[in-house]
């Protein structure tokens, strides 16, 4: 009587940037088996045979996202594969700023309505024009007594530039709005690195007095 082989079973399979984890079962027990892991990102397969449940391959990837396709093989034939995907994420840029004469927060800067300010940053050196994630920077309006802003609106540049760089840092020209006057609005710049960096400002009223001494005990920055 021939007894047909049972292949392997795959059970929890990850996939993440250091590598592959698969755990699997074979019905076989005297079966031999071998891990094969095909990273989908151009380079050779890993593999490890005589390999016991879970099995470990360790693999460096690049940023990006890839589909990983890990099969459990036995000696007698029997095989299971199934894909994962993996996203890495590029390590985020050492962030530096806000530059002058923007204030970081806990300082609220007191600016004109309709002025146009100039966000400088560092992101530890060059890192290409596309550094901004889509629909950024964008602001908010949140009360001036303090409190979460409101939805992000994405941001107007001042003029045809809306980002350059020079002198190891970049510079984004906000165009502010005359109909601000009298609000507070936090500006938010997204990266594509996925990390978020805001600004406090509050807007001089109409005929108002700057308002750089307030009852919420916050401290206020004239911007010149």
């Amino acid at each position: 009587m021939t007894v047909a082989n049972a292949p392997p079973v795959l059970g929890a399979v990850t996939v993440d940037a250091s590598g592959a984890r698969v755990e699997f079962t074979d019905a076989g027990v005297q079966d031999l088996h071998t891990c094969t892991v095909q990273w989908g990102d151009g380079t050779s397969p890993g593999a490890l045979d005589g390999a016991v449940s879970p099995c470990f391959l360790a693999h460096a990837y690049r940023p990006g996202t890839f589909t990983a396709t890990v099969t459990i093989r036995d000696n007698d034939g029997g095989s299971v594969s199934a894909p994962r995907t993996v996203t890495v994420q590029a390590p985020a840029w050492p962030f530096h700023g806000f530059l002058r004469p923007v204030y970081n927060p806990p300082a609220v800067n007191v600016v004109e309505p309709g002025q146009s300010i100039p966000i400088k940053f560092g992101l530890g050196g060059y890192r290409g024009m596309n550094i901004l994630a889509q629909g950024s920077p964008a602001s908010g309006q949140f009360p001036c007594s303090g409190g979460a802003p409101g939805a992000l609106k994405p941001t107007a540049p001042a003029g045809k530039s809306s980002l350059h760089y020079d002198d190891g840092h970049y510079t984004y020209v906000w165009k502010t709005d005359k109909a601000w006057a009298g609000q507070c609005r936090r500006l938010v710049v997204t990266l594509t690195d996925g990390t978020q960096h805001w600004a406090d400002f509050r807007f001089r009223a109409k005929g108002g007095h700057d308002d750089d001494d307030c009852d919420d005990h916050r401290r206020y920055v004239r911007l010149t």
